[in-house]
């Protein structure tokens, strides 16, 4: 009958200015919301650096493979080819650093993982929502069920009466303070929650920042050969006049 109840006091809930009505805690609402941002900033961060990953690994593959072609169609064996010969090999190990890369000695990983555990506790306070929702429901059903029947015993005072408002209020006084240990459980956790968001803002930027450290420098120690080649050439091909087709 409890749950009927309940089911039906949910459909048509009380005011939080009724009689009886027990409104939601301000400071869980507010921290509830502020996380609820976190979270979702945090968590597209940590998408970022996935795809960010992606986004190197085709970088790698795209320049193996046209060196490679370049290589193999260009007609003559000078330096030309031989350059692009060179880098593709370079492009070819980039592949493999990346290939081989080990989530346990990456310091991005490391730190990403520190984000992704940031996300999951705030994740992780949902089913305390739904709990600590529950009991403020029962709180204020007993409440105004209470205010009703103390209501009547004035108007009509009995022995019956008197026995039924104290059952209620001892039912009353039971899920006040379920609600109430379950909300300061609740805040507790949202403050320490709340607490942690510079480190875990600061966490989630040096993981992202890390991770393209990390792969520039994998690019630069494999491109050295290129990079002389392309600023030796650099004025050469300045001056060079190739749209031009009159002879």
């Amino acid at each position: 009958m409890h749950k009927l109840k309940k089911a039906f006091h949910k459909a048509a809930p009380a005011s939080a200015h009724s009689s009886g009505g027990v409104p939601k805690d301000a400071e869980c609402e507010d921290l509830k919301q502020k996380l609820a941002i976190i979270r979702a900033a945090l968590k597209t961060t940590e998408d970022t650096i996935k795809r960010t990953e992606n986004n190197w690994k085709d970088i790698f593959v795209t320049e193996y493979k046209t060196m490679e072609e370049l290589s193999q169609r260009y007609p003559d064996p000078d330096s030309v080819r031989d350059t692009s010969k060179t880098y593709a090999t370079a492009a070819a190990q980039m592949q493999q650093e990346f290939n081989t890369r080990s989530a346990s000695t990456m310091d991005y990983h490391q730190i990403a993982a520190k984000v992704s555990a940031a996300t999951a506790n705030i994740k992780g306070m949902e089913p305390l929502y739904k709990q600590l929702e529950e009991l403020r429901v029962d709180y204020e059903m007993y409440n105004i069920k209470f205010s009703k029947l103390d209501l009547k015993k004035e108007k009509k005072p009995s022995e019956k009466m008197d026995e039924q408002v104290h059952r209620n209020a001892e039912k009353l006084e039971n899920a006040k303070t379920n609600y109430e240990v379950k909300l300061k459980e609740v805040v507790d956790k949202q403050r320490l929650l709340w607490s942690r968001r510079e480190p875990a803002y600061r966490a989630a930027y040096t993981a992202y920042f890390l991770l393209q450290a990390h792969m520039m420098d994998v690019m630069d120690k494999n491109s050295q050969a290129i990079y002389k080649y392309a600023s030796a050439h650099e004025g050469d091909v300045e001056t060079l006049t190739l749209s031009s087709i009159t002879v």
